[in-house]
């Protein structure tokens, strides 16, 4: 796998007046590459972090962001397939013992309540 380190030295070694189409051509595949990679950086910087301790929680309806008693703003996630939350056990917990709406999100994570 070529890093950007690798594909800014092959881009240095290219002459900064490109004297023929096979040039040109290399630059172009480099620059698109450097420009993919960039890219996937950000993309995984930007994904959140699975916290240790962190359980993943079916969200049961189209929420998008939720709340805690503390305060803690999560967002939903997409994840195969379903909306879910990263959720400590204690949150999870205040959700489903008297939170609004705490019998739809016990229905929606029935699988996690026989784990817990």
């Amino acid at each position: 796998m070529i890093t950007i380190a690798q594909i800014d030295a092959a881009l240095m070694r290219l002459p900064v007046s490109p004297t023929s189409d096979a040039d040109i051509a290399e630059r172009a595949r480099l620059v698109w590459r450097r420009s993919e990679l960039e890219s996937e950086a950000r993309a995984a910087a930007s994904r959140p972090k699975e916290l240790t301790g962190n359980i993943l929680v079916v969200v049961p309806d189209d929420t998008s962001q939720i709340q805690t008693r503390h305060g803690r703003l999560i967002n939903a996630e997409e994840v195969d397939g379903k909306r879910v939350v990263r959720l400590f056990p204690a949150e999870f917990r205040d959700l489903i013992m008297g939170g609004r709406n705490s019998l739809a999100w016990q229905k929606a994570n029935e699988a996690l309540l026989g784990q817990i």
